[in-house]
């Protein structure tokens, strides 16, 4: 389905702490999610509802995402590479001279969702709200407070929602920004709050996981093997082996002789002799989540 809007940013810059040491190596916009780079997977959901201008702003481990990008996705998309951390406000507004007249959509890397973007979109349009932001369920961390569809505060001890990482605006957002380099987002929409202008709340009930954690990584895992088989890529070598439940084993990656249950390999990890279960690999060492 045709988007009827036609651009996109994707922040990219975080350093991927809770993930540490896994991006110590690599960026998180790169994290396999089933052998798939997170933000190639982003980059196909958005290509398939038709939006092909894409804006990436880069931090961590900036010339990776940068090369894959290049060599991986070919044009349409603008890379900005920011010499210290502008945080997610700072990210956006990388990019305010190229968008400051169009309606965007805003996706981080390290989110994952089954949600039908195009329904965001129309859900924004048809709202006519200066932003439309998606909202899940997740009990862990809900403090958004919204009533009757709108967001009514960002910092509510009673908040029932969460918001996603997602989000819809208008151009008519850029008036918020301040003037400066580093700020959230939060900031931006706290702003918008206080003028009175509407953000409207699109509920999403499809799967969504925000993999900042490597439990939170495995277990997206999980998830996705419960309707996919495993994926071993072509370019690992795996020998010797005993792979039962879900393996994820990436590409360059080398398995001897070991014994693998729920595990994920990352690209270029190497591992000998092993017998381990619900575990990453890296290329300098495991994570065990038993």
């Amino acid at each position: 389905m045709k988007s009827e809007i036609q651009s996109a940013i994707i922040l990219s810059a975080g350093q991927g702490k809770r993930l540490f040491p896994i991006t110590e190596f690599f960026p998180k916009a790169l994290l396999p999610i089933a052998n798939t780079p997170a933000i190639a997977g982003v980059i196909n959901r958005l290509r398939e509802i038709s939006i092909e201008n894409l804006y990436v702003n880069t931090f961590h481990h900036a010339e990776q995402i940068k090369e894959f990008i290049e060599n991986e996705k070919g044009s349409g998309i603008n890379i900005e590479e920011e010499d210290k951390l502008r945080n997610t406000g700072g990210g956006i507004a990388n990019f305010k001279s190229s968008l400051s007249e169009s309606s965007f959509l805003l996706h981080n890397c390290d989110i994952y969702t089954e949600q039908d973007l195009s329904q965001l979109i129309s859900y924004h349009l048809k709202e006519k709200a200066l932003a439309t932001l998606m909202f899940v369920d997740y009990p862990r961390i809900n403090s958004v407070l919204i009533e009757n569809d709108e967001v009514l505060d960002f910092h509510s001890e009673s908040g029932n929602l969460t918001y996603s990482g997602i989000a819809v605006f208008s151009p008519q957002i850029w008036k918020y920004f301040p003037d400066q380099e580093n700020f959230s987002l939060i900031t931006v929409l706290d702003s918008v709050l206080a003028a009175g202008n509407k953000i409207a709340a699109f509920k999403s009930e499809k799967y969504w996981s925000d993999f900042g954690t490597p439990q939170d990584y495995w277990a997206l895992h999980k998830h996705i093997s419960e309707r996919e088989t495993s994926d071993v890529e072509k370019s690992a070598y795996v020998k010797g082996c005993t792979l039962k439940g879900f393996n994820y084993i990436g590409g360059h990656s080398k398995v001897r002789n070991s014994a693998l249950e729920n595990c994920i390999v990352l690209p270029g990890a190497m591992i000998k002799d092993e017998n381990r279960r619900n575990s990453i690999f890296f290329e300098r060492g495991y994570i065990s989540l038993s």
